[in-house]
């Protein structure tokens, strides 16, 4: 679930909702600053010939690893959102 709300009400809305169960893994429910750091360095380029901004990741691994525990992101904003799904769309 990404949510742009307090992680507190993100973390109570996706227990209401099943996403989580009580006693869930703290990698589970992060907010946007701290998935940005836990994935490690990357950039967002803008092309200027399709208007499409890409993610460049210097090591997807590290994403992998964040996205696999990850059930909740909160305080997310629209760039944030564009690095989760680049990153789950990588190959």
């Amino acid at each position: 679930m990404v949510s742009g709300d307090h992680v507190e009400t993100a973390r109570r809305v996706a227990l209401d909702a099943g996403l989580l169960s009580e006693g869930h893994h703290a990698d589970a429910v992060l907010t946007a600053a701290q998935f940005r750091e836990k994935i490690g360095s990357h950039k967002i380029v803008d092309d200027k010939e399709t208007g499409f901004k890409t993610v460049l990741f210097n090591d997807i691994d590290s994403f992998r690893k964040v996205k696999a525990k990850l059930k909740v992101l909160a305080r997310a904003t629209s760039d944030d959102k564009l690095i989760l799904i680049s990153g789950i769309k990588s190959k």
